[in-house]
């Protein structure tokens, strides 16, 4: 079996040392596979937390999946707006790069493709928190008003 393979460190120092070597992008078939399950994963936990938040802002549970869709659909496409429209300026500006910042797909397609940078990472915790926060607000405010 395996066993008897000795094991040149942890997982982790396995993807820093191959980030290194590479630039960032991770190409072994093992590091590809764990980044597209931690992007996935990420993805789900934001997805869910938006979801939640807008699921607190209505008693209908129909116009909190419809507005979850839309802020999600919306969030998504926002790397085609923002790709869309620097090709038309010519240049990257600010505005282009924030609308390019806040897109899911932008982040995600990155962990997909075995870029790994803590930027992406940061966004979707950052992300995940925000609506969280939001959302315990949310329902503070209407236990107050109750």
């Amino acid at each position: 079996g395996l066993s008897g393979v000795p094991v040149p460190g942890t997982p982790f120092q396995l993807f820093q040392r191959e980030a290194a070597l590479t630039g960032g992008i991770l190409t072994s078939g093992w590091h590809l596979l764990s980044l597209a399950l931690l992007g996935l994963f990420l993805l789900l936990a934001s997805f869910s937390a938006a979801g939640l938040f807008m699921s607190s802002l209505s008693d209908n549970p129909v116009i909190a999946a419809i507005s979850s869709f839309g802020l999600l659909l919306l969030l998504w496409i926002l790397n085609n707006a923002a790709s869309q429209v620097g090709g038309q300026a010519g240049n990257e500006t600010d505005g282009i790069s924030v609308l390019g910042y806040l897109s899911i797909h932008g982040h995600f397609s990155n962990l997909l493709r075995g870029i790994l940078d803590t930027a992406d990472i940061v966004y979707f915790i950052l992300f995940t928190l925000l609506f969280i926060v939001l959302t315990i607000k949310q329902l503070e405010n209407r236990r107050i008003q109750a």
